[in-house]
């Protein structure tokens, strides 16, 4: 981020000579009595409520879709197991290794 420094010379010893010191070289302001203060950079124009609203349009929360289960008729998330009977859709099949006997 850029830095931004302000010179103020301060005391007997503040004379042009010195805040010129103070303006070309934060270091060199040293030799002089100079406070030197540090601000962050701000934005040029106010934000209107339109930019910043619409500049969050997308961030909204969606609510989640339901269906109900053919069994028991309670909410489910589509494509997942009924949390109430545990259905699942006969239609998907799942591939599974053969259990190997072990002797």
């Amino acid at each position: 981020m850029a830095r931004r420094y302000l010179f103020l010379t301060v005391g007997p010893v503040a004379s042009h000579n010195c805040w010129f010191l103070a303006r070309r070289d934060r270091h060199a302001a040293r030799s002089c009595v100079v406070r030197v203060l540090e601000f962050q950079m701000l934005p040029a124009k106010k934000t209107s409520h339109s930019r910043s609203r619409t500049r969050r349009a997308h961030k909204a929360l969606r609510p989640a879709h339901y269906s109900l289960c053919p069994k028991c008729s309670q909410a489910k998330l589509p494509h997942a197991a009924c949390l109430n009977c545990g259905y699942v859709n006969p239609q998907i099949t799942l591939k599974l290794a053969k259990e190997e006997e072990q002797a």
